[in-house]
């Protein structure tokens, strides 16, 4: 069985939802984890 991609999002590619130049970027790096295609890794901070 193949492995799923896997991605880190940090805040820079939540925060690029809200600017023009990288929101359909960062819109389709969330819609790929929502559905599925790839596992996100989100950093713990403490």
């Amino acid at each position: 069985m193949a492995r799923k991609l896997r991605a880190y999002l940090d805040t820079s590619v939540f925060g690029g939802c809200f600017d023009p130049l990288f929101r359909d970027d960062s819109l389709r790096i969330i819609k790929a984890a929502q559905s599925g295609r790839l596992k996100e890794v989100i950093p713990d901070e403490k």
